[in-house]
């Protein structure tokens, strides 16, 4: 199981719609089909709410950075716990609430110093990942992971799921 979170306010997720639609579309998206062991996660810290896209049960994700957003603008207005097929919107305090929420071998968070994404993602048959669109991310546990280079979110994504499909990793 391959879990990715993307933490940030509701003001940057909707002015860097792009960055969070590209971020879902790495997430759950392979090249023909939806990668059904996945999970993305956008968690609202100003509002204490997550949008959960399930890769097992999302309909009608297409690459298109308009067909992504559209499902996120959807779950960001909706009042409703499942605003579509495969997307979960739930009410969590913070983002370890998210980590309990799944049983996994290993915590990631992007980070400027840490271990490099290739001996990271090594061995792991299931992780969370969690990354921010803001410069650093405030989240205590975890392997901090850096990159060679400045990557944005969903390159961060791209990246990780490559070196993951050519580990073996499931």
């Amino acid at each position: 199981m391959r879990i990715f979170v993307l933490v940030s306010d509701e003001k940057n997720i909707v002015c860097r719609k792009g960055v969070v639609s590209r971020f879902v579309v790495s997430s759950l998206l392979i090249s023909r089909s939806i990668r059904r062991n996945a999970i993305s996660c956008i968690y609202l810290e100003d509002r204490c709410r997550a949008i959960f896209l399930y890769g097992s049960s999302i309909r009608q994700l297409r690459a298109d950075e308009a067909s992504a957003w559209g499902i996120v603008r959807k779950a960001l207005k909706s009042s409703h716990k499942r605003p579509h097929t495969g997307v979960i919107v739930e009410n969590l305090k913070n983002l370890e609430e998210i980590v309990k929420k799944f049983k996994v071998d290993k915590i990631l968070k992007r980070s400027s110093i840490g271990v490099e994404v290739e001996k990271a993602v090594k061995n792991v048959n299931s992780f969370i990942y969690i990354t921010c669109l803001s410069t650093e991310l405030k989240f205590s546990s975890g392997t901090p992971i850096f990159f060679r280079s400045r990557l944005r979110p969903e390159q961060e994504v791209a990246v990780i799921n490559i070196l993951c499909d050519r580990a073996g990793v499931s």
